[in-house]
């Protein structure tokens, strides 16, 4: 090999060497690591006690009013009175009443003297069959206007319809009352009833007989067991809750009124569906290619993502129960479930996320 054939292989070697050398080797791409938020899975029984706001209502309560109009005239009962079933409440002045009742009552005689006059004549035929009707259905609507006008007399008597206490009254001595307008409100205050908003898995917890759970409002020191009297069928529209009425006995040593808030407590501890789920927010159920309900459990060592098979319950609103496949202490994933994978490296999203100050950007240097 000549000289300058070994010089031109040497010069077109040098280039491919500097550029090989020159050539950076490609950076290991470093291992995803996704945000997750998590629930940690907690004893069965230690969701059982819910608290709900209540307010206190009387057990029957109604507007009073006359079904005549008329002057009042006396109104004894006063606001905070206790009353009797039967005992007059108050009273409108009967004059213009008793003389509509004359009148009637005069109306009524003249009807019926008329009407058994043509009795005795119909028979020899000295008054015409149609006469005779006629007289007697005057008779009769003179009768019934007079039964109407004594009603109306009984009804300047306002009666209380069961015993109880006066909650408010709402006019004064000698105004002039119209019939239907309310006059006093009653309020039976021989027991009282809590009436609370609840969940839709609450409602059916209370009602069933097997494991009824113990349900009590707190009102200062003092603790009242209540007991369930109805629910409504109808979820409210705007909360998707149902109202449930608990009834309780009246205490004799506190002042419990209506209109009066507290803080009732569902303790469901003792019931068998305490012990026999484990309760988690719906949105850690997902399903697989079976749909089996799963979970993504987190691997707090490793701070890798598992997924495992569960055996889903019922729900409750926003949670749903786990009887078998969860332990406690476990911790699930809640929110991004659907971009995971077995072994998924993860990091866990505070409890409260909070946002990144504004930086106004610099100004263009001209």
């Amino acid at each position: 090999m000549s000289k300058t054939f070994g010089g031109l292989i040497c010069v077109a070697i040098i280039p491919l060497l500097l550029v090989g050398c020159g050539e950076q080797q490609p950076e290991e791409t470093a291992e995803a690591v996704r945000p997750v938020k998590t629930y940690m899975v907690t004893a069965p029984g230690s969701m059982a006690v819910r608290v709900f706001p209540g307010v206190i209502d009387a057990n029957q309560k109604v507007d009073l009013s006359f079904r005549v109009s008329g002057i009042l005239k006396q109104l004894p009962a006063k606001e905070g009175d206790i009353v009797e079933k039967g005992q007059i409440i108050a009273q409108l002045d009967r004059t213009d009443l008793e003389i509509v009742a004359r009148d009637r009552r005069a109306r009524y005689q003249e009807a019926k003297a008329n009407f058994l006059r043509a009795e005795k004549l119909l028979p020899d035929g000295h008054i015409s069959k149609a006469d005779h009707d006629r007289l007697y259905s005057t008779y009769q609507s003179a009768d019934a206007a007079l039964a109407t006008a004594r009603q109306d007399l009984a009804y300047t008597d306002l009666k209380a319809p069961f015993a109880g206490q006066v909650a408010q009254r709402l006019v004064q001595n000698f105004e002039e009352i119209q019939a239907k307008q309310t006059i006093v409100e009653l309020q039976d205050l021989s027991s009282l009833e809590v009436k609370i908003d609840i969940p839709e898995g609450d409602v059916r917890r209370l009602r069933e007989e097997s494991y009824r759970p113990k349900v009590s409002a707190v009102f200062g020191d003092k603790t009242f067991e209540l007991k369930l009297k109805e629910y409504s069928a109808v979820a409210d529209s705007q909360t998707q809750t149902f109202r449930v009425t608990l009834a309780m006995e009246r205490p004799t040593n506190h002042i419990i009124l209506p209109g009066m808030t507290t803080s009732v407590t569902v303790d469901m501890s003792d019931t068998h569906m305490s012990n026999v789920a484990y309760m988690v927010p719906t949105a850690a159920i997902f399903g697989d290619i079976n749909q089996n309900p799963r979970v993504w459990v987190v691997d707090e060592m490793s701070m890798t993502v598992k997924s495992q098979q569960v055996t889903a319950g019922e729900m409750h609103g926003n949670t749903i129960e786990v009887i078998e496949g969860l332990e406690e202490g476990q911790r699930v994933v809640i929110a991004g479930i659907a971009f995971l994978v077995d072994g998924m490296k993860v990091r866990l999203l505070p409890k409260i996320e909070q946002a990144e100050p504004f930086t106004e950007p610099a100004a263009a240097t001209k």
